[in-house]
């Protein structure tokens, strides 16, 4: 393991500053040597994020946002409340929101049906 590039430091930091969550969580790094694609975990109880990154950059970041929305809202897993967070962190770090929709539409429905009230949410 490594220490994570300065970059996704900073988004993390700066992510939290932003949602107001004062405890920093630890971030333990992995590279993936053979995927594009980042996949993560997060631990509430430990305020601890484990990614295993992978070559493409947009998706290190989802893969942040989306482990921090489990320490925000914690015990609610891929819930809609989850989800809602989610999607909020996503729109705040402006990520392609059409790019995110294909790689958590894949993961889970529950994000789809966030993306779509999130959609609506902002037309309102």
């Amino acid at each position: 393991m490594t220490t994570a590039p300065k970059w996704v430091q900073d988004l993390l930091i700066e992510a939290c500053l932003a949602f107001g969550k004062e405890d920093l969580p630890d971030l333990v790094w992995r590279r993936s040597r053979i995927y594009s694609n980042t996949s993560g975990y997060a631990k509430p109880a430990k305020n601890r994020i484990l990614l295993t990154a992978g070559s493409d950059h947009t998706d290190v970041k989802r893969a942040v946002l989306h482990e921090l929305a489990h320490l925000l809202v914690p015990d609610c897993r891929h819930s809609p409340v989850f989800w809602d967070k989610a999607w909020e962190l996503y729109r705040w770090a402006k990520l392609p929101i059409r790019q995110m929709r294909l790689r958590e539409g894949a993961y889970m429905m529950g994000a789809t049906l966030a993306y779509v009230r999130s959609r609506r949410a902002k037309e309102a």
